[in-house]
């Protein structure tokens, strides 16, 4: 009679998601979903995601990124957010650096934990294989087969996502996400700087000078509030605010200078 050898300990309890590593499937719900998913897979090494709240911006990028850390294809998954709260300020937080900042990331972990497993995801935090990461301390590093997910992207600058960018090492790659209606700061956010074209944006700026350029954005914004009260097109009112913003910042850059 043959003696069967005892099957090795798990370190974690099994989920209906982890047997023999197996890759997690992401049925997409919407056509948008299903390009979403599409474009994390690809090539890319740089991927943005622009959408409303609640249409699965972070649970899709989420997701992929634990099947990918299941099934080794990643060494890394880095988390990053800017640190905005809604509505009134949470005030200090208690701990160490990572006990700080995780409670932002609460809403990837969430996910990854759904996933892999609390035991997984609380191993990979502790030997800094999923690592939530301030913004204010990206500066300087770089990441190597890392899968990095920048989430509520709206609340980030335009500096700060190029700094972002100049992050992805050899074998990573980068997700942005985020609703650039939602977006608290002051200044034009990165995601909307992105979406409609800094650099010609800069040239009209230039050749109109500050007045022109605010006359510029007047019209552009009234003209998109025009539409959107007309045809009720989302992308129309999107563009007002954009104008509106552009307009705001050239009058305070003009009223510093004087």
């Amino acid at each position: 009679m043959v003696q069967q050898k005892p099957k090795p300990k798990t370190t974690r309890t099994p989920t209906k998601f982890d047997e023999e590593k197996k890759h997690i499937s992401i049925l997409p719900k919407t056509d948008k979903q299903a390009e979403y998913i599409k474009a994390i897979i690809g090539p890319s090494a740089q991927v943005v995601c622009f959408g409303p709240s609640g249409t699965g911006k972070t649970y899709v990028v989420s997701s992929i990124a634990a099947s990918l850390y299941n099934t080794n294809k990643i060494d890394k998954i880095v988390i990053t957010r800017p640190h905005v709260a809604v509505g009134d300020g949470i005030g200090f937080l208690k701990g160490d650096l990572r006990e700080k900042t995780e409670p932002w990331a609460l809403p990837v972990l969430d996910i990854l934990e759904e996933h892999l497993g609390k035991g997984v995801v609380e191993c990979g935090l502790k030997k800094g294989n999923i690592e939530v990461a301030p913004m204010a301390m990206m500066r300087g590093r770089s990441f190597k087969n890392a899968f990095i997910i920048v989430d509520e992207a709206q609340n980030i600058s335009f500096d700060q996502l190029k700094m972002l960018l100049t992050r992805v090492g050899e074998g990573s790659k980068i997700i942005l996400n985020g609703d650039v209606m939602q977006s608290d700061l002051k200044v034009t956010d990165g995601l909307t700087t992105i979406l409609y074209g800094i650099e010609a944006i800069d040239a009209i700026r230039a050749s109109l000078g500050p007045e022109g350029f605010r006359a510029y954005c007047k019209g552009n914004c009234i003209k998109y509030l025009w539409r959107y009260e007309y045809k009720n097109g989302l992308e129309d009112l999107k563009k007002a605010q954009v104008y509106l913003n552009w307009m705001v910042e050239s009058k305070e850059e003009s009223e510093a200078n004087d």
